[in-house]
């Protein structure tokens, strides 16, 4: 039941929306359509209006000639074009209008029961003005533009003045940089003189024709002129501008050359490397000629091109005149520094292609032909080429030589801080002054093939013998070292060895002797600073020792042979005195075996007493002698 009664009611609800509400609202909107048609179409007919006057605004700027008003002109039609345009199409969507007529009935919705086809035409009506709201916005604004468009014709009186004092500025900054560039060297200046004069006749005509009160005609007169001088302005400030950038970059070349020209001047004549030839006179003063009174009259006469033809020229002069003079120079130092094997024969050939090349240009090329003839400016560009060719291939070699003898120079000088270390020698030894002229040699003969060779050979002859000198000084501390440590146990086996012989006491005296010889001279060695001394000093050392070693040798050799002897005349008797152990004492046998081992006694002592080797070994073979008698 209650959704039935919902039902109900949302039905009513919505016939009532539709019978009354919806038929109430397309009338409202069919009249409101109605009252904006009406509003719409008087706005219509006063933009209309409106388009009219200012096309009669504008009629008579049809006629004008100057570029301001027809660019003005053109402007403001353009923009009136556009107006009209939306002008008219807003009144044929204003006259395609149809604003049904809505009668007066109870309800609105009988009306649209009898009329259905005016639902349409109402929508139809609203989407139609919404088109001309639109199109009105637009159109009130194409009428701004229109109007200040008119304005900006109207207004063409105060932009000829403003241009007209703008162009007066730019005449007068142009004839002062005119004035400049006279001052500057610049003599052909006539045709912005006869352009300024020009210029200002239509300044003044432009400023007869814009004075208040002034008719169309006067002011499009006026704005001609004013276009005219413009013209002649801009065209003349073109050819300044152009001027300024011809001259300043011929003023560049012409300082560029005559600073390159002033230099090989001075080189050629200052200097210890200058080469003064005077092959390059003619090409200097030919030059200088050019720069100073040829190059400098085309300047004065505006004639860039032949101006620079000239520097062109000079510059061709000066740099055929520095490549001569830099390979003359070249050759001097190559020549200077070659060490007269490895470029010789190339550095003469370009010397006599150089002596070629000067005798030709000063024999049979007289006149204006050798300073034309680009075929020699090429010869000396070439010999230049090899020039510095030959320089680099010089200096690669001397760079090598350096390297081989500053290794040289430093392996000498290592050589040297050993041999220092092991015996300083003082700055007046000979082989130190030696050394010191190495090394000074060395300093002189950098850049100097020649020379820098010479240092090596002699440093490699120094070398040997300096070798020689700290091998002999290393084998003398050997021989120090070793004599020092074996010479304290060499005296005592000596002096075991020479109990209980007299005879061989000499030996070891001598021994002790040289032994303090050693020791005076070793202190001597370690003080000594010269060669001469040092040397003598270790041959002394080299004597010593080997009469040390002789003497100890020899000391050996008797030790051991009288041992021998007195050993064998030892066995003897004892093998005696066993044979005769069992004896008595009153055999005949024993009593002479006494007497015989007092004589081999005696012989003993004089053996052990003896002051020569001789006579001991004597008096032992004769107790051996004796022993073996008594023995058979």
């Amino acid at each position: 039941m209650e959704s039935l009664i919902v039902a109900s009611l949302i039905i009513l609800i919505m016939l009532l929306i539709v019978v009354v509400f919806v038929p109430a609202y397309l009338e409202h909107l069919a009249r409101r359509n109605s009252a904006r048609r009406d509003e719409y179409g008087v706005k219509s007919r006063e933009l209309e209006r409106e388009v009219r006057r200012y096309e009669r605004a504008l009629a008579p700027y049809a006629r004008t000639r100057a570029t301001i008003f027809r660019d003005r002109a053109a402007q403001a039609e353009n923009q009136l074009s556009i107006f009209s345009e939306q002008v008219g199409k807003m009144s044929i969507v204003i006259s395609q209008l149809r604003c049904p007529e809505i009668y007066d009935y109870l309800f609105p919705a009988q009306h649209f029961i009898l009329h259905p086809e005016h639902i349409g035409a109402i929508a139809s009506d609203v989407h139609r003005l919404k088109a001309i709201t639109t199109a009105m916005s637009q159109a009130t604004k194409s009428e701004a533009a229109v109007r200040e468009a008119l304005e900006l014709l109207t207004a063409v009186a105060e932009t000829l003045a403003s241009n007209r004092l703008e162009l007066t500025e730019r005449l007068n900054a142009l004839e002062a940089a005119v004035s400049q560039e006279r001052a500057d060297g610049i003599e052909a200046l006539d045709d912005f003189s006869r352009d300024g004069i020009a210029i200002r006749q239509l300044l003044e005509e432009t400023e007869r024709s814009t004075r208040p009160g002034a008719i169309l005609a006067d002011l499009d007169g006026g704005a001609l002129a004013l276009q005219s001088a413009e013209s002649t302005l801009g065209e003349a400030e073109s050819r300044l501008v152009e001027l300024q950038r011809e001259k300043t970059a011929l003023d560049r070349r012409l300082r560029r050359v005559a600073t390159e020209l002033d230099s090989l001047q001075k080189a050629s004549k200052s200097g210890p490397a200058a080469a003064d030839l005077p092959q390059v006179r003619p090409l200097t003063r030919r030059a200088a000629a050019l720069l100073n009174e040829s190059a400098q009259g085309h300047r004065r006469r505006r004639e860039f091109n032949a101006a620079g033809a000239d520097v062109s020229t000079a510059a061709q002069l000066v740099n055929f005149g520095r490549d001569l003079n830099n390979t003359e120079i070249q050759i001097r130092g190559l020549t200077e520094r070659d060490d007269g094997s490895s470029l010789s024969e190339a550095i003469t050939a370009l010397r006599h292609d150089l002596d070629g090349l000067l005798s030709q240009l000063e024999s049979g090329q007289g006149g204006q032909s050798m300073f034309s003839d680009t075929s020699m400016a090429s010869r000396a560009a070439q010999l230049r080429t090899r020039a510095d060719t030959l320089i680099r291939r010089q200096d690669e070699q001397i760079a090598a030589l350096s390297r081989e003898a500053t290794e040289t120079r430093d392996n000498l000088s290592a050589a040297w801080e050993k041999g220092q270390a092991m015996l300083r020698l003082s700055e007046d030894d000979p082989l130190a002054r030696r050394y010191n002229r190495l090394l000074s040699q060395f300093e002189e003969a950098q850049g100097k093939p020649a020379m820098l060779e010479q240092f090596r050979r002699d440093a490699q002859s120094f070398e040997g013998i300096w070798e020689q000198w700290i091998r002999r000084v290393k084998d003398t501390g050997d021989r120090i070292n070793r004599l020092r440590s074996d010479l304290l146990g060499l005296i005592d086996e000596a002096l075991v060895l020479v109990e209980p012989w007299n005879c061989l006491v000499e030996d070891v005296t001598f021994i002790q002797q040289r032994a303090a010889e050693f020791e005076r001279l070793r202190a001597k060695f370690a003080a000594v600073n010269f060669r001469r001394e040092a040397e003598s000093i270790m041959d002394q050392l080299e004597t010593i020792d080997a009469d040390i070693e002789a003497r100890y040798a020899q000391l050996k050799d008797r030790a051991r042979r009288l041992q021998f002897l007195e050993s064998d005349v030892n066995q003897i008797i004892s093998l005696v005195n066993n044979e005769n152990v069992e004896l008595s004492s009153d055999d005949p046998q024993k009593a002479r075996w006494e007497r015989t081992l007092r004589l081999v006694d005696h012989h003993i002592r004089s053996a052990h007493a003896a002051l020569h080797y001789e006579d001991a070994s004597v008096s032992l073979l004769r107790a051996a002698d004796v022993a073996n008698k008594q023995a058979v």
